[in-house]
């Protein structure tokens, strides 16, 4: 599960930084995104700005593949020492605090380090296994280029709900 949250957060640091519009932050879709910015910081001072970004399917699934496609600009080079401050809550329960070295990490995705300023597109799919318990999760990943300027920071606030009660509101709705 690390390597696919991890690498999630990462995709998303790397490229998309900024949703605005009449000074506040709107989801790229029309649907409730899970990708929201970190209370109690300004996206407009973000290193990333992002222009679009959607999730398909929002939200995902557990035991199914999911696609982020996003573009934005990088205004900064990123550089080695650059790191993520990574963690993740299962409900009100920390399972991972961590510093991760971002230009290692994007290289396990085949994007080279140093990354330079400029344009960016992407397009990602995962697989979220079906093993992953149901349930909330809080996954925060903030950014900071080798000099602590912040990059960006996300939070990814998603619920698995159990397969059973997905089948019980489903049957439950249709019976009227």
């Amino acid at each position: 599960m690390k390597v696919y949250v991890i690498t999630l957060i990462l995709l998303l640091c790397k490229h998309f930084s900024r949703i605005r519009a009449n000074n506040e932050i709107k989801n790229v879709s029309q649907e409730r995104s899970i990708i929201s910015f970190c209370p109690y910081t300004n996206p407009e001072t973000y290193i990333l700005q992002i222009k679009s970004l959607k999730i398909i399917p929002n939200p995902p699934q557990r035991g199914s593949q999911f696609i982020v496609e996003g573009q934005g600009t990088l205004n900064e080079d990123v550089l080695v020492g650059s790191y993520v401050l990574l963690s993740v809550t299962y409900g009100i329960i920390p399972i991972l605090n961590m510093r991760i070295d971002l230009c290692e990490q994007t290289r396990k995705v085949q994007f080279p380090c140093p990354i330079s300023k400029g344009e960016y597109q992407a397009t990602r799919e995962f697989y979220i296994p079906s093993s992953i318990f149901p349930g909330r999760y809080i996954i925060k990943a903030d950014a900071f280029l080798e000099n602590n300027k912040r990059i960006a920071c996300f939070i990814v606030d998603i619920t698995f709900i159990p397969k059973f009660f997905l089948k019980q509101l489903y049957f439950n709705n249709n019976q009227n």
